[in-house]
């Protein structure tokens, strides 16, 4: 990192620590969300660290620089949390069972409240039955089997809904490794990509789609956003066959490839897949962010207990 870059975090972290002060001599945290920050901590002389690892992080692109931002954050962190143990057993300075796991949420209330909404005017415009994605479409998803399944079930209309593309500017369609399958996508008259919508409007979108969808690859050892907003829907959900959904094989179908996946849509769309709309409801009211705030407040409480 260069002076100017430094000077810039310095400059910044001023202000910030004037923003807070207040004459007291209350204890700071520095709650951060990525390694980027570690060289805050130090400018706003934080009394306490808590590392969230929120994200499956690719860490072999990165640069020594930050690997090593990486390792010291890990390494001064009082408390270190993970949405999935996938996301932390594999970064340097951690290690195994070092980190609290806390999953995603959802605003229950939100989700079920989208049962009374209207079908969205773009979505209505789509015939049945309906397979829904909600989130970011990027190189995560399984486009080969999201292609090859509405080849070959033209009858089955996809929809995703959110922003496509790579970083803040990047499409899809200059991407190489998915350039060819990307462009195959787009002109099966069959997948339907609606674009952003707002925080608001997706109960209504997940309970006017049919099957709702977790098309990920296999190399995705992330923890989906959406699926307890998925499960709080009610909806039969087909999902990617990954570590972090197994658990819920009770409630989901678990796929691997087009045969797979077709087979599964097929069961879910007749009703006969795993779970009922009720137990995959009281699964997604059992995750409510409610929990989650309370149990994060319980770990800082003792985080501050044991200095």
């Amino acid at each position: 990192m260069g002076f100017r870059s430094d000077f810039a975090i310095a400059r910044h972290a001023r202000h910030l620590v004037a923003s807070m002060s207040d004459g007291s001599d209350r204890k700071r945290i520095a709650y951060l969300w990525n390694p980027c920050f570690w060289p805050y901590v130090d400018h706003i002389k934080a009394d306490y660290v808590v590392f969230h690892i929120h994200d499956a992080w690719n860490t072999g692109s990165w640069s020594a620089y930050q690997r090593q931002n990486l390792k010291s954050l890990a390494e001064r962190a009082d408390l270190v949390i993970a949405t999935a143990e996938t996301m932390s057993r594999d970064l340097p300075g951690i290690g195994p069972n070092r980190a609290r796991i806390l999953p995603h949420g959802v605003d229950f209330k939100a989700v079920a409240a989208g049962a009374g909404a209207p079908c969205p005017a773009d979505l209505a415009k789509i015939p049945r039955p309906r397979i829904g994605y909600t989130g970011r479409i990027n190189l995560k998803n399984d486009f080969d089997t999201i292609a090859e399944v509405a080849a070959r079930r033209p009858d089955w209309h996809w929809v995703l809904v959110g922003r496509a593309g790579i970083g803040a500017n990047r499409s899809l369609a200059e991407e190489p490794s998915v350039k060819t399958i990307w462009n195959r996508m787009s002109q099966l008259g069959n997948i339907h990509l609606l674009g952003v919508k707002d925080r608001t409007e997706i109960p209504a979108y997940l309970h006017h789609f049919d099957v709702l969808s977790l098309p990920y690859n296999s190399s995705f050892l992330g923890f989906p956003t959406k699926l307890y907003e998925y499960l709080a829907s009610g909806k039969p959900i087909v999902s990617w066959k990954g570590e972090n959904v197994m658990s819920l094989s009770h409630l989901i179908e678990i796929a691997d490839g087009p045969d797979e996946w077709i087979a599964a849509i097929d069961r879910a769309v007749a009703g006969k897949g795993p779970g009922s709309s009720a137990e995959r409801m009281e699964a997604g009211r059992a995750q409510d962010w409610d929990r989650r705030t309370d149990t994060l407040e319980t770990w800082l409480l003792e985080m501050i207990e044991r200095r």
